[in-house]
């Protein structure tokens, strides 16, 4: 063991070798008084032997955080049927670590065939954890289908075929299911802010040249618990995420309290991501640090910056500029499904209707946009497919028909569009525009309306 210790090894080889001697000892039913393990010299050594090796090994590093660059990437691969269907489960699966605050071997102690969705959410148990299962006071935690997903096992992810797009009823290790993940992250494309919501660049790669190894399995489970810490959620709080809060209180006190308290956090990072929040969000250190990643492995570090800054401080506040909630389940959306032929034949139909609504919605574009001033509240008339971006304005209104009191001005370049149009001379029309516009400012002058 000293030889051991003097090559350099982990700071708990030590203990773990005493564990492993005491366990000797008893199969072999050493007698008492003649057991090594229990020499008071043998167990000051293993002691000292430990204390010299904590204190030169390196200080324990926190897992790297993941941008929001990545969840928005990880959800649009979730909704695009195209990729391929492995590809979208473990989005989704890694979507569920993060607002989840679970590690790769927490999802892999995930119960399949006890989850349950309902409209207040996704309802998971973890039959073994760090802190919970059969031979701890807490037996199991929760936390909130396609067929060939569909068969009872006691883990969550299985293996996936090489082409993933199909699995095989195999379990994966933690450690494959952390190198499933990097393998997704490095397929990740860069979201694209696109009119009121994000599209991908199918082009560009979020995390290019092995820039997906800057994470690890444990960065999931370091998202949530730290934005909230960052927006101002204290310790006791922030325990009840990763169930730590399990071995501070009573197990019958956790359930009552755990779902309430992590239901809150959730909303509160989410709101401070997609509108912003009262102590606001900021992701500067976890940019700059995977931007010093990529510097250090030779990649451009402005390029990656440029990929992964993805809120603006157009909206007031640090944020998306999105709409909170982002999803809302309303009364027509959710309905109950039973077991029998009927009920799946009415969830297959429900679905083919709300995908066609959502269609529909979305080729239904409006003629005009007007941008409004965050400063004047100055309005401004725009037609579809002008130079204008939307998606670059901090107050857009889309209209089928305007008014004249629907905006203040016209911009130029849809002017001539529409006078073109219509068929009327531009020249003529400037000039009409300009008395109209001498005529209003003396009478705003004077004080009275034109």
């Amino acid at each position: 063991m000293q030889h051991r210790v003097s090559e350099g090894c982990g700071k708990t080889v030590p203990e773990s070798f005493h564990i492993s001697l005491c366990l000797i000892e008893q199969l072999g039913r050493v007698p008492e008084g003649e057991r090594l393990s229990e020499e008071q010299l043998w167990r000051s050594h293993i002691k000292a032997w430990g204390a010299e090796l904590a204190e030169d090994s390196p200080p324990v590093k926190p897992a790297e955080m993941y941008t929001v660059a990545v969840l928005l990437s990880l959800e649009l691969v979730v909704a695009d049927e195209s990729q391929r269907i492995f590809a979208r489960a473990l989005a989704w699966v890694v979507l569920v670590m993060v607002w989840g605050s679970m590690r790769c071997d927490d999802v892999q102690s995930v119960l399949a065939h006890r989850s349950t969705l309902s409209n207040y959410g996704l309802r998971l148990v973890l039959g073994k954890s760090k802190t919970s299962g059969p031979d701890k006071i807490q037996k199991e935690v929760k936390i909130g289908e396609s067929e060939q997903f569909n068969f009872r096992r006691d883990y969550f992810v299985m293996e996936p075929s090489s082409s993933w797009e199909s699995v095989k009823r195999k379990f994966v290790p933690p450690s494959g299911l952390s190198s499933l993940i990097s393998k997704l992250l490095s397929d990740l494309p860069v979201p694209k802010k696109h009119l009121d919501g994000w599209v991908m660049n199918a082009g560009a790669l979020l995390l290019p040249d092995g820039l997906e190894s800057h994470f690890t399995g444990h960065s999931p489970r370091n998202f949530l618990t730290s934005v909230a810490a960052a927006i101002g959620f204290h310790r006791d709080q922030r325990a009840y995420l990763g169930r730590w809060a399990m071995g501070m209180v009573a197990s019958e006190e956790y359930v009552r309290t755990s779902r309430q308290v992590v239901f809150t956090i959730q909303k509160a990072v989410n709101r401070a991501i997609v509108t912003g929040f009262d102590q606001e969000y900021f992701e500067d250190e976890a940019i700059d640090r995977l931007c010093k990643s990529a510097e250090d492995s030779g990649a451009n570090r402005n390029r990656i910056r440029k990929r992964h800054t993805v809120s603006s401080n157009l909206s007031g506040r640090y944020s998306l500029g999105g709409v909170f909630p982002t999803l809302e389940v309303l009364p027509d959306d959710w309905f109950e499904v039973g077991d029998n032929e009927a009920d799946e034949a009415t969830l297959e139909a429900n679905i083919q209707e709300q995908k066609a609504r959502a269609a529909t919605a979305d080729k239904a574009v409006s003629k005009f946009f007007v941008t409004i001033s965050r400063r004047t509240a100055f309005r401004r008339l725009h037609l579809t497919g002008c130079f204008v971006k939307p998606s670059n304005c901090t107050e857009v209104r889309m209209m089928d028909e305007v008014g004249n009191e629907d905006f203040d001005s016209i911009c130029r370049a849809c002017k001539r569009k529409m006078l073109a149009e219509s068929g009327k001379d531009d020249s003529v029309e400037s000039s009409s525009t300009a008395s109209s516009s001498s005529t209003a400012s003396v009478a705003e002058e004077e004080g009275v309306d034109p």
